[in-house]
């Protein structure tokens, strides 16, 4: 449950797009449907419970313990999705070292927002060939994978890792 919903979740289940951006209090737009990135990403539930406002409390303690250092990630990862955003609004291939890179921002050598299970989740896409990065406000939930291009299919075996360790394939 949202203490403050953002109307993401309404936004993309009413309008039915694949990849919106969203600025709070400033913007919410859909850049790209599900077409357009078809076979180019998958979603892994770690099913792992998390609570949101945790996690945001947690950045915002940092904020407040570290304000330039923490300030300074969140910038970077703000640059990040305007980058990713471009790209796809451009019809370009997704940068996999750019979702790297805003995943480490989020995990342990940034904001700290990550889980184990979302860790072993990033480990298990990156053999396969897919750039992982938690989605949400992370503590657990989903990750996102991305792959270097468009694909036919999925990896022979993919699915059946991801469910071997315990997660799901939602997408």
């Amino acid at each position: 449950m949202h203490g403050k919903a953002s109307g993401v979740d309404v936004f993309v289940s009413t309008e039915g797009k694949g990849i919106i951006e969203f600025i709070k209090e400033v913007k919410m737009e859909a850049i790209a449907g599900v077409d357009e990135i078809q076979n180019s990403f998958i979603i892994v539930n770690s099913k792992v419970e998390r609570q949101a406002s945790m996690t945001i409390a947690k950045v915002r303690e940092a904020l407040k313990e570290k304000p330039e250092e923490t300030q300074a990630i969140i910038d970077q990862i703000g640059l990040i999705s305007e980058h990713i955003g471009a790209s796809i609004k451009e019809g370009k291939r997704i940068s996999q070292d750019l979702i790297r890179q805003n995943h480490r921002l989020l995990s342990d050598q940034g904001l700290k927002v990550s889980h184990p299970q979302l860790e072993k989740i990033v480990k298990l896409l990156d053999r396969f060939g897919f750039a992982g990065k938690l989605s949400g406000a992370g503590g657990g939930g989903c990750v996102i994978g991305f792959a270097a291009g468009k694909l036919e299919e999925m990896p022979q075996g993919l699915r059946e890792e991801v469910e071997k360790q315990g997660f799901e394939v939602i997408y």
